[in-house]
């Protein structure tokens, strides 16, 4: 059985080398993370069963969520800290805690991308057993969600049946655990017909069971936005007049059957970015573009004409992304036959 880490958290070591000059400098770029610990254990307990589990952390900070996750049997956990300030209390986790724990210098959102600073999926999973996309989930992706990560996000709900998904999919279902400001936590809880309803409410509900958890006051998040609010500098999940009341946990389950075909994927955030920039219009004004005959293929479907964005549910998106997918397909094959 592997041993318990101590909850006693250095705090103290970087407290003191965190002053405004840092703070303003860093604002921008400044994830958040958890500081106490009985958050963080409530937040573990809600992810599910850890045993044997491999967990990717986005920005562990000071590494209080790390603790949590460690007692929680968890195998092995990759944290991605990119932020120096971190790096004192993060090695001395490390070394308590064996060989459970890979403290990497990288940024959560530069996951296999080609851009300077990214990091390969295969080094985070390397030495972790691949399973079948069928079986229980690998594992998690867990930390404090920014609004930084929204477009990571939509990356991983879209990259799942993607040809050049990144490799983390390849190992088998990696669920997010994630810890939303509450107007992230509200789009991607939000129902067909709400206001709040749109792009990243119905890419989550199309790729993902959305399962959400418990509620964690902002008092347990650092940095404080009211306190960078103060500074002068812009928080990472907005401006003071946005600031987020509560943070949630909420759980997205890859689908073990993927409603959005892999042609489908490589047009559906175009697609849907169409649809829902005019979220209130008729959805077969956007779909004429692309289909001749949008009325006849909704009616086949079953969705009403008069259908919005704003109340186009996951299931029909899926349909109308693949059938789009499979139109486009179509086309380029005519317009190559008449080019040759």
């Amino acid at each position: 059985m592997a041993q318990k880490i101590a909850q006693v958290l250095p705090l103290s070591i970087v407290a003191a080398n965190i002053t405004s000059k840092v703070i303003l400098n860093q604002a921008r770029k400044l994830d958040q993370c958890i500081i106490k610990y009985e958050a963080a254990e409530e937040i573990v307990r809600n992810i599910g069963d850890l045993k044997d589990k491999f967990v990717l952390e986005a920005n562990p900070g000071f590494g209080v969520l790390t603790r949590a996750l460690l007692n929680s049997g968890a195998t092995r956990i990759v944290a991605l800290e990119p932020r120096p300030i971190f790096s004192k209390p993060l090695e001395e986790l490390s070394k308590e805690s064996g060989d459970r724990l890979n403290i990497i210098k990288a940024d959560f959102n530069l996951i296999d991308r080609s851009r300077p600073g990214s990091i390969s999926s295969a080094d985070i999973l390397r030495g972790v057993k691949q399973k079948l996309w069928e079986d229980d989930v690998l594992g998690y992706i867990t930390g404090v969600a920014s609004y930084r990560n929204t477009k990571q996000l939509l990356s991983y709900l879209m990259d799942q049946r993607a040809t050049y998904r990144p490799l983390y999919h390849c190992w088998g279902r990696v669920a997010m655990a994630m810890i939303f400001p509450d107007t992230q936590s509200k789009s991607i809880l939000a129902s067909p017909g709400s206001r709040r309803y749109g792009r990243l409410s119905l890419f989550a509900q199309m790729m993902c069971d959305v399962i959400p958890s418990v509620k964690v006051p902002v008092e347990h998040i650092y940095p404080d936005c009211k306190d960078l609010s103060r500074r002068g500098a812009q928080s990472t999940n907005g401006s003071a007049s946005t600031l987020p009341r509560y943070f949630q946990l909420i759980r997205l389950i890859p689908k073990r059957e993927i409603l959005v075909t892999e042609k489908g994927t490589a047009i559906a955030d175009e697609l849907i970015q169409q649809i829902m920039t005019v979220r209130n219009k008729p959805i077969v004004s956007i779909l004429t573009l692309f289909l001749p005959d949008a009325i006849g293929f909704l009616e086949e479907i079953g969705v009403p004409a008069d259908t919005t964005g704003s109340n186009l549910t996951a299931q029909d998106a899926a349909k109308i992304i693949n059938r789009v997918a499979i139109g486009r397909q179509d086309a380029n094959e005519s317009s190559r036959s008449s080019d040759s």
